[in-house]
């Protein structure tokens, strides 16, 4: 087992430190039908219908898979329906990620496949979308999208083998040494030890897991643990959902807000938290938490007040109110961030929440406030959510807004940090 260490520590290392990935599902994103490029509804459908059309032709079974739809930044800002859907892919499953793996739009197959009908309600922390006449529209969110997503066909043990040694070659080709697994599987640890004891594992990697099975996470690293290759890290938590699914959960009530859901969604209350935090601090391991509006970074921060020394680290912060940022530093808590979502968050920060455009990403007050770039200010990129390029963190965090914009786009310009700050909180550091 590690230490109470700094999630910086650990052996000597030169490169660049990636601390918020998911491994094996970057290799898995990069494996289905690409949609992030697409800029309107009509594209992605017309690809996924030529995609459909292959497959019947080459008579390929299984589902459908199309990744990284990015809603908020199409020409026409609306959901492809579930009878869309379906005329694009009357044969098959079709399932249609978005971009923050919070959310997707699927047809009947698909539906159906995780045991929902039209007559369904709304499980505990989702929402199944629903036309004007009441029926499924085919839209998925949080606790309802997991649904669906827990219904695809599992990949068998050697094609979850090659696709994370996609994402590990992937990472690495970036310059990568070192990376968190922010939502480790719970095969992962022992398939990593494997590819480390044949030579084949091109940078190191720390495991965090759900928090709810910490304590068996614990045991068994005994077996798979590499010192200073293949760690243990800590428990994962989620105190809210996304920007783009509306479901961040804000202290500010969203412009057009889901019905039912003015400030997003609450996805653990603060017992809750403080109940993960000792169960990961008993086993001396770290908790990271995602909170990305500032409803969840203020519950989360409260949480931790209520257990001192607890290691903490939250993970997004992407609205921080301002009351809250000296208690980061005052609290210990480490604030692992990606910049990079700037670059693909504009549109829907400025359409929902214009009124706290200045409370994004407030990286020259977190600095100033006395967090340590590259130990208690780190950044990663959520990939598969987004491109592992740190270049991205980089342009995000110096210029605000993305390359070849105008500077008006900028979100909270008098946020910019200098450059070399910036790479600083990428860097991977000396470890002990």
């Amino acid at each position: 087992m590690t230490t109470l260490a700094h999630p910086a520590s650990g052996s000597p290392g030169v490169g660049l430190r990636e601390s918020h990935a998911h491994v094996a599902m970057l290799g898995r994103e990069l494996s289905a039908l690409a949609l992030h490029d697409c800029t309107s509804r009509g594209e992605a459908l017309d690809r996924i219908s030529r995609e459909a059309a292959r497959r019947r032709e080459a008579r390929e079974p299984g589902w459908l898979l199309a990744a990284g739809v990015r809603v908020e930044a199409w020409d026409d800002p609306r959901w492809p329906t579930m009878p869309e859907l379906d005329a694009c892919c009357p044969d098959r499953a079709c399932f249609v990620r978005g971009f923050d793996y919070h959310s997707c739009a699927v047809n009947r197959h698909a539906f159906e496949s995780a045991g929902l009908r039209d007559a369904t309600p709304d499980p505990e922390g989702g929402v199944i979308g629903r036309s004007a006449d009441g029926l499924p529209n085919g839209l998925l969110l949080e606790a309802a999208y997991a649904l669906v997503r827990d219904a695809i066909p599992e990949p068998t043990r050697d094609q979850w083998r090659g696709m994370l040694r996609l994402g590990l070659s992937t990472l690495a080709s970036h310059g990568f040494v070192e990376v968190d697994d922010l939502l480790s599987q719970p095969w992962l640890g022992a398939m990593l030890a494997e590819m480390h004891d044949a030579g084949d594992l091109p940078l190191r990697v720390r495991l965090f897991v759900p928090w709810t099975r910490i304590g068996e996470e614990a045991a068994a690293a005994r077996d798979y643990e590499r010192p200073g290759w293949v760690e243990l890290g800590g428990g994962k938590a989620f105190a809210d959902g996304t920007l783009n699914s509306r479901t961040a959960w804000m202290l500010h009530r969203y412009r057009d807000p889901l019905p039912d859901h003015p400030c997003g969604s609450a996805l653990m209350p603060e017992p809750e938290l403080r109940a993960a935090m000792k169960a990961c601090a008993g086993v001396g391991v770290w908790l990271a938490v995602h909170a990305i509006g500032d409803g969840a970074v203020r519950a989360v921060l409260n949480a931790r007040e209520a257990n001192p020394g607890t290691p903490v680290r939250i993970e997004h912060a992407e609205v921080i109110d301002r009351a809250d940022v000296p208690r980061f530093a005052e609290l210990g808590v480490t604030c692992s961030v990606q910049p990079c979502h700037l670059l693909y968050d504009t549109e829907v920060l400025k359409r929902q929440l214009p009124h706290r455009l200045d409370r994004v990403l407030p990286l020259r007050e977190l600095l100033a406030s006395g967090l340590e770039p590259g130990r208690g200010l780190v950044f990663g990129s959520d990939a598969p959510i987004v491109r592992p390029d740190p270049e991205d963190s980089i342009v995000a965090a110096t210029s605000r807004r993305c390359p070849g914009s105008p500077p008006e786009m900028a979100v909270a310009f008098d946020q910019a940090i200098p450059e070399e700050i910036a790479r600083a909180c990428l860097a991977a550091p000396g470890r002990k």
